[in-house]
């Protein structure tokens, strides 16, 4: 799994408590960031990534992916 296709997933997710979507931006050093609207759902999020990390995403990649919840 690439970046891009971690990142569709993301975006595919909505938070189960607030019916909002992740906020995904790249930075100017090329990071990832995404902002949740909950700690619930940025738990989720984490998971997520986590999971996709063991099952083959590039480490180099899930490196630049920073997770910021309100």
């Amino acid at each position: 799994m690439t970046s891009e296709e971690l990142i569709r997933e993301i975006v595919s997710k909505i938070c189960p408590f607030h019916g909002k979507k992740a906020n995904v931006n790249i930075n100017e050093g090329g990071e990832i960031e995404i902002t949740a609207c909950c700690k619930e759902f940025q738990g989720f999020l984490e998971t997520l990534i986590k999971n996709k990390i063991q099952k083959g995403i590039d480490e180099g990649d899930a490196s630049e992916i920073i997770l910021d919840g309100h």
